[in-house]
């Protein structure tokens, strides 16, 4: 059996904390939402790992 190649895309969550002024938490959502706030850099944060059958794999084209 010869082995292959292959790019596994492994689906994670992050968390991209934003700043935004607002007049409530839900206000808050709703503005980031539309696009709206400021990323906070260097501030990415891993959550988890989905599920396998979230997972994509192709073939490497070499």
């Amino acid at each position: 059996m010869s082995l292959r190649k292959y790019t596994v895309n492994v689906r994670e969550v992050h968390i991209q904390p934003t700043s935004i002024m607002a007049s409530s938490p839900e206000d808050a959502i709703k503005r980031v939402a539309d696009g709206e706030g400021e990323i906070i850099d260097n501030a990415l944060e891993y959550s988890h790992t989905l599920d396998r059958d979230k997972w994509t794999v192709e073939e490497a084209q070499e």
